[in-house]
């Protein structure tokens, strides 16, 4: 009676072993590697104590010898023995696998927790400011952010190590005992996927930068030749008006506003290439943003179907439609100067 009871106790301790619960890749799986962690601690504890128990059976056998039942008894420790030792090596197995999986899991979170704030951190700017301060001080952000990406980068040789380190454990105790599938594959594609994560963001910083430093120097020599273009508009605007307002009262007085006028004419007909060049640098300035705010868009968009997260964005009016608003009225500016001179001329 004692043996068979022994027996239902092992054969229960042999169930809970290979209870297969499913261990995600998330923050809640560490609290069931935990519960699952103590079980199997538990199953080995009970272990030792049911072998206790049954070393006392087994000190008592000589006393059956001769026995009809003696070799019932002794087959029957012998083969409980077995049972034993059999979830003493499994449940060994399966804590090694255990604790390495759960070590490599802290990583994978602490891992991803970092890459996630590069990853807002990106995801929060859209678009190229017109403000050429404002597009300097993005870039020293986009420095920082890449020294403070590479000062952590080490996460990322430690994840692999623990990762290489988890696949040999297991391995291991597979190749010693027979263990259910504990699905490590997932595990390995997570640390695969964080670490293309990480090379995203690297590469999304070096590109926006490298972006930036041409369309400073792009949006600098429109800015330039826009305020330079303004300034002469004004300039000549006041200079028409004023000339406009000559008094004609003798021939004298209207060669001189002839003179003028045909000055003034040729000086604005003289200006049509700064207009031009000035609407090519818009088209120019226009395009790097479209292909700065597209690659923007790509990053995050990948971000919201990698991690099935949606990502907040702002809907704002493009800069790149702007520019060429901005350029279009100082062109419509120029033009309505120019039919204006013309028009007095044409009289004269």
């Amino acid at each position: 009676m004692e043996l068979q009871k022994l027996r239902r106790q092992i054969e229960a301790s042999e169930i809970r072993m290979v209870q297969r619960a499913p261990l995600g890749v998330d923050q809640g799986a560490l609290h069931d590697f935990s519960v699952r962690i103590q079980d199997l601690e538990g199953v080995q504890n009970d272990s030792q104590i049911m072998a206790e128990t049954l070393n006392k059976h087994k000190d008592l056998l000589p006393n059956f010898r001769g026995c009809e039942k003696y070799v019932y008894l002794q087959s029957e420790i012998n083969a409980l023995f077995q049972k034993l030792e059999n979830i003493n090596g499994v449940s060994a197995g399966y804590l090694d696998s255990l604790n390495a999986l759960r070590c490599l899991l802290q990583l994978i979170l602490q891992t991803e927790d970092v890459i996630r704030v590069f990853e807002v951190r990106l995801s929060e700017e859209e678009t190229v400011p017109l403000d050429l301060d404002k597009v300097e001080a993005y870039r020293a952000c986009l420095k920082k952010m890449k020294s403070d990406l590479n000062m952590k980068k080490s996460l990322l040789n430690t994840l692999e190590n623990e990762l290489q380190k988890m696949i040999q454990i297991h391995s291991q105790s597979c190749q010693s005992y027979t263990l259910y599938d504990m699905d490590v594959g997932k595990f390995t594609d997570k640390v695969t996927q964080l670490i293309d994560r990480w090379q995203r963001a690297e590469k999304q910083i070096d590109n926006r930068s490298w972006d930036l430093e041409r369309q400073i120097k792009q949006l600098k020599t429109y800015r330039d030749l826009y305020q330079a273009l303004c300034k002469w508009i004004c300039d000549a605007k006041r200079r028409q008006d004023s000339i406009e307002s000559t008094k004609l009262c003798d021939s004298n007085t209207i060669m001189r506003y002839l003179h003028d006028q045909k000055n003034l004419h040729s000086e604005i007909c003289g200006k049509r290439d700064k207009v031009e060049e000035l609407l090519k640098h818009a088209d120019q300035c226009s395009a790097a943003i479209k292909d700065y705010e597209l690659q923007v868009a790509s990053y995050s968009s990948g971000l919201e179907t990698l991690l099935n997260i949606p990502i907040k964005k702002c809907v704002v009016q493009s800069p790149a439609v702007l520019i060429l608003q901005e350029a279009s009225e100082a062109q419509a500016r120029y033009i309505e100067l120019l039919n204006i001179n013309f028009c007095f001329i044409l009289v004269l």
